[in-house]
This record gives structure tokens, sequence and C-alpha cells, in this order.
């Protein structure tokens, strides 16, 4: 399950990263801290085991 995250301008959903969004061009500045936090929210998820 990844991270959804929207334009703070036209509430499009955009990808962790993105410089603009591909909706609306909003320049989107992302922290280093919020997307660490997003990416490792993603990573965090529990993986179902097949053992």
């Amino acid at each position: 399950m990844s991270q959804v995250v929207f334009c703070p301008s036209c509430k499009s959903e955009i990808a962790i990263g993105d410089k603009f969004c591909r909706s609306c061009g909003t320049h989107l500045t992302w922290s280093v801290t919020k997307e660490e936090e997003l990416r490792a929210s993603q990573s965090a998820q529990p993986k179902s085991s097949t053992d």
C-alpha cells in the first residue's frame, strides 16, 4: 500500500518527490524530513509471510 499525497492547489494525486503537479503545474516543495517520513511509512508496512 502506498502513501497518497495531493497537490495543495488543485487536489490532484501526486507522486512523492514530484517537482511540479502534473495536472495544474503548481511548483511543489518538499521538506526532506517529510519526504523521508512518507517513504519510511511505505516501507514500514507489514509484509505477509508465505512461509
